[in-house]
C-alpha cells in the first residue's frame, strides 16, 4: 500500500512537472505572438513611410524633369537670339 501511494504521488508529481513546462511553453508561444504583432505594426509603418518617399522621389523626378525641358528650351532660344545677333551686326559692319 505503501509503494502505492509513492507511485501516486510520483505521478502526480511528474504531471504537475509537466503542465508546469506546458504553461511555460504557452507563456513563451504568447510572448513570440505579442512580440510578431509588434514587428508587424512597424512593419506597416514602415511601409507606410516608404511608400511616401517613394512618391516624394517621383514628383521630385518629374519636377527635374520638367525643369530639364525648360532649360533645353531656354538654352534653344538663347542660341536663336545669338544666331539672330550675328547677322545683324554682319549686316551692320
Amino acid at each position: 500500500m505503501e509503494s502505492a501511494r509513492h507511485e501516486s504521488q510520483d505521478r502526480a508529481a511528474e504531471a504537475t512537472g509537466a503542465r508546469a513546462v506546458e504553461l511555460r511553453a504557452v507563456e513563451r508561444a504568447t510572448a513570440v505572438e505579442q512580440e510578431l504583432d509588434a514587428v508587424k505594426a512597424h512593419l506597416v509603418k514602415t511601409e507606410g513611410a516608404l511608400q511616401k518617399s517613394l512618391e516624394a522621389l517621383g514628383a521630385e523626378r518629374k519636377a527635374r524633369s520638367n525643369s530639364e525641358q525648360e532649360v533645353v528650351a531656354l538654352h534653344g532660344q538663347m542660341l536663336g537670339a545669338e544666331e539672330s545677333n550675328t547677322r545683324l551686326l554682319e549686316r551692320v559692319t
